[in-house]
Order: C-alpha cells, then structure tokens, then sequence
C-alpha cells in the first residue's frame, strides 16, 4: 500500500473507533469553563484557577478542593484575545499571556475583579507564529517559547527538526536566549533563579538550562520522559523539588485531537518528575480529559486542562 493510502487508513481508523470520551452531566470532577482551556495558573491570594480559554476565566478553588463555577476574568470583552500560554508573577500582580490572535505578548494587571489590560510586549522577528508559550522570571523580564524555528512546521514537524527556540524579553529588548529543541513547550525555573526547565514535545524530554547573567541559556542535561511533555508546573510553589507535567503518550493522537477533530481520543497522563535525575512518578492515567495539557498539584488534589474542550478535570491522587 503506498504511504499516502497507509496514512489515510490509519486516520480512519483513528477517527472511526477511537472516540474522545465526553463528561458525564453531574460529575463533580468535571468543571466546565469556555473552550481552549489549555494553560491556567493558580492565583494564591485569591484562592483560584486563572484560565486561558476562550474567553479567560477565574474559577474559584474550594475549601474542600473542589472547583466553582467559573466567572469571566474581562470586566469588558476583548474579541481579538485568544489566549494560548499564560504565567504569572511570583508576587501574583502581574499575568502575561501570548495573544494568538495578534501575535503579541498581552500584559495584565490581577485585581480581585478582572484581569486588566496593560498593553503589550514590543514585537520582534524572534516571536514567530508559533509562539507556544510564556514565562515570567520577573516584572517585565519573560522567556517565550517558539513551537517551531521556522516558516514550514509542517515539514519540520514531519521531519523531527530540532529547530525551535527560546526568546527572552529582558526589559529593554528581545534576545534569543537558546535554540535547537524539538518543539519548544512549557517553562519553569528553580527556586533560586538559577535554572529554567524547558519542554521539548517531539523529543520527550525537559532541555535544563542555567541562567547566563544576560538571560541567555546554557543547556546543562536533559531529562527524558516516557511520552511528549506540554507545560510544567511545580509540586509544590515554595519547595520547588518536583516537577508536575502533563504529557501526550500518543503525539499523533494528540496531533489530530487538535488539528482534525476534538472526537478523536487523545489518551492523557501527568507524571512527577524529579529535576535532578529525571525519575518519573504517574500521578495520573485516564479517558476522563484528552489532550492533557497543564496539571497543578495541590495537596492530594490534582488540577488537569486540556487543548480543546471546555472543561477541566479535578483527580485525587495518593500521598506522594
């Protein structure tokens, strides 16, 4: 069979006997919120999820872990906002937010009311399309990930090419801070400011980096995973000793999940992985949600988003 004919037959395939699981009506592991909840982060001082989707939405995290009823994060819409990465300040005042829709980098004050606009990132030829996600070091200081380092993904996707690259915005102008990583994900840094921690999806694997005294990285290691890293989260925000990753086991399910139809299964799973050795923990396997894209950890609750639907997953886990 010609490799074109094997291609459609196996997304036939997939499309006709593996159907994404829908949530129950009445669950209450299941919150719904306005689709594309891809990233979220956890806001402290208010005790609540700040989710990127379509529109942006706090959803407020009970006493007893469960999850509220989501509120609209605008005081005032935005049509032209189509979050796809968000992160937020140390101290919890600031959001910054890749805006799809523009291809900018949107800046957000955190009130107890609404996230309120500030303006924007000065653009750059560094910030390509692919713009996947963002990373706050500090007040106005940001690294940005580049999915893809060039003007034809599809062939650099197909192809495996390490051409993805990391930006980094270091209050006055934009430097290319690393470069060569199979597309570029999820970011997080170490407590003491000292290393930033990469996803690379068509790798599995997380690039560790240490800090240049310009912004720019040095890769030191890398750690690798059993499936395809999204975004990183850290167990525990103070600590900062492990940490929490959504992965996609199957990239071509993941793959037409996105691109082809929300119907098709993409299994999900998010694992601990420790930074210093790479060991890794499963914290959770499951149909519940596809495309897994972001999970937090707190305590024995377990906050889970997804690329494409509109609802989050709340799993209870075992004592680590």
């Amino acid at each position: 069979m010609p490799p074109s004919a094997s291609a459609l037959a196996v997304l036939a395939a997939l499309l006709l006997s593996a159907c994404a699981t829908l949530p129950k009506p009445g669950d209450a592991n299941l919150t719904i919120v306005p689709d594309g909840p891809e990233d979220f982060e956890y806001d402290a001082a208010h005790q609540r999820l700040i989710v990127g989707s379509h529109p942006p939405v706090f959803v407020p995290v009970n006493a007893d872990g469960t999850l509220g009823n989501f509120v609209d994060a605008l005081a005032t819409a935005q049509p032209d906002l189509h979050m796809v990465g968000i992160s937020l300040t140390r101290d919890g005042k600031t959001l910054y937010a890749i805006n799809k829709a523009k291809r900018t980098i949107d800046i957000f004050d955190v009130t107890p009311a609404a996230l309120v606009p500030r303006g924007s990132l000065p653009q750059s030829d560094l910030l390509r399309a692919s713009a996947n996600e963002v990373f706050a070091a500090r007040e106005n200081e940001v690294y940005v990930t580049n999915a893809q380092g060039s003007r034809a993904p599809i062939f650099e996707a197909l192809t495996i090419r390490r051409w993805a690259t990391v930006a980094y915005w270091n209050g006055t102008k934009w430097i290319r801070a690393a470069d060569r990583i199979g597309f570029a994900n999820g970011m997080q840094m170490s407590s003491d400011e000292r290393t930033l921690y990469v996803a690379g999806f068509q790798e599995k694997a997380i690039h560790v980096y240490s800090r240049n005294a310009d912004g720019t990285l040095t890769e030191q290691r890398r750690l690798k995973l059993p499936s395809a890293p999204d975004n990183l989260k850290w167990d525990d925000e103070a600590k900062r000793a492990k940490l929490v990753v959504a992965v996609h086991p199957s990239q071509l399910r993941t793959s037409l999940h996105i691109k082809i139809s929300d119907r098709v299964s993409a299994p999900s799973r998010v694992l601990l992985v420790d930074p210093n050795d790479g060991k890794c923990e499963e914290l959770y396997r499951g149909d519940e949600i596809n495309a897994a894209s972001t999970a937090f950890l707190q305590g024995k609750n377990l906050y889970i988003s997804q690329i494409r639907r509109g609802y989050l997953l709340r799993h209870l886990v075992e004592a680590q």
